[in-house]
């Protein structure tokens, strides 16, 4: 999976971050439900309020996985 994605928008080129929902964020790191939430009132890592969901960027998360849990 990429990490951004290119969407054409009035014919220029925009990069799109790729969003996942707190499950996939949460296998992506091999953590549970709970250690993800702690992280991220930890401000371990980001995330985004979406309507009433929650979402993770897949860079922020690649970046954690690079540098170690």
């Amino acid at each position: 999976m990429g990490l951004k994605k290119q969407k054409q928008l009035h014919g220029e080129t925009i990069h799109v971050d790729v969003l996942v929902k707190r499950a996939a964020a949460a296998r992506m790191l091999g953590v549970s439900l709970v250690t993800l939430d702690r992280w991220r009132s930890d401000g371990r890592i980001k995330a985004l309020k979406l309507g009433g969901g929650v979402r993770f960027r897949v860079r922020d998360i690649a970046e954690i996985l690079q540098k170690g849990c």
